[in-house]
């Protein structure tokens, strides 16, 4: 239970960051700042998406 916490708190950390990179590619016409913020997005849903799909399997094989 602990470590599902876990990854649950680093997933929102990962996607405020993203959130916020988001929000100064806005006031900066930077390329790179726009390439960290779309990484960051992209690795938030993968860990998003990785989360859903473990806890679906293993309320399938649980069952």
């Amino acid at each position: 239970m602990m470590n599902e916490d876990k990854i649950t708190i680093i997933m929102l950390a990962v996607l405020t960051i993203a959130l916020v990179f988001v929000g100064v590619s806005s006031k900066f016409n930077s390329l790179i700042v726009d390439a960290i913020a779309v990484l960051f997005l992209l690795i938030a849903t993968a860990v998003g998406a990785a989360v859903v799909t473990e806890r679906r399997l293993r309320k399938m094989n649980g069952k």
